[in-house]
């Protein structure tokens, strides 16, 4: 890949921007970077980052290649769950990035593609990936909000990634482990005020919102009418001691493992 052709892409400008919107996030969490990326199916991609030089290390290495997406690879990883020891030694010594989160999402045009890291003296952050998740991608639409103009700019003037050397991982479905796994009937969910048994319905309604659903596009879904949801939500609402859904949502601590949840017809 051509060195000038990265470094316009990482306009100075840009990295000034992000760092901005990310100082509530680096103040009041263990976290000291961010990127905010688009993969598209033509091999280009734009990458928004608090720290463009990592970034520059990491697609100017030789060893680096375009992603390949499958629907296994949707979700939240930990960076040392995929990335090669080679990145990862770098960018401990180079760049004092190590404990990674990486959340990937697609869209119809592109994947979309966002990365949270922490120095090496900061293992705890591992817990804010665990119990924190719903608040991370809370700042990752806030950040979507705030940088609107340059995720625009950026996406007029993309990178050109080597292609990728394999195929994408072979699928595997795990549909018949919810199944088996729901078979009781019963749905938990954790709390800040304790565990809460949900009926199928509820916990229908919380999977559905946890994946970006509002509550018409649920009754949709479900079959159900609009009212019927609101119902459920005022429910859920009062088993977690919250007078707003938001409120609601955000005290639940398994988010992750709420939206995953498969029904049984």
């Amino acid at each position: 890949m051509d060195v000038t052709e990265v470094e316009q892409h990482l306009v100075p400008e840009f990295e000034c921007a992000v760092q901005d919107y990310c100082q509530p996030l680096f103040k009041h969490l263990s976290i000291n970077y961010f990127d905010y990326a688009r993969f598209y199916p033509d091999g280009s991609c734009f990458i928004l980052s608090s720290d463009p030089s990592w970034v520059k290390s990491f697609v100017l290495d030789p060893m680096y290649r375009a992603p390949q997406f499958a629907a296994r690879s949707l979700g939240s990883s930990l960076w040392a769950s995929y990335i090669p020891e080679h990145f990862l030694t770098l960018g401990q010594q180079e760049f004092n990035h190590l404990h990674g989160l990486t959340h990937i999402s697609h869209h119809p045009r592109y994947h979309q593609v966002v990365n949270f890291s922490a120095p090496p003296s900061m293992r705890e952050v591992l817990d804010v990936y665990l119990n924190q998740r719903l608040l991370l991608m809370q700042f990752t639409r806030y950040f979507e909000q705030q940088a609107n103009g340059i995720i625009a700019e950026a996406s007029q003037h993309r990178l050109q990634l080597p292609p990728a050397l394999t195929a994408p991982p072979p699928e595997q479905s795990f549909d018949e482990l919810y199944e088996l796994f729901s078979v009781t009937g019963q749905y938990v969910i954790d709390t800040s005020n304790g565990c809460q048994m949900l009926s199928k319905r509820e916990a229908q309604c919380v999977s559905l919102l946890f994946q970006g659903l509002s509550a018409k596009q649920i009754a949709d879904k479900l079959f159900i009418s609009r009212r019927t949801v609101e119902t459920h939500l005022e429910t859920l609402r009062q088993k977690t001691h919250c007078r707003t859904t938001l409120a609601m949502l955000c005290q639940i601590r398994n988010p992750a493992e709420v939206a995953l949840w498969r029904f049984s017809r």
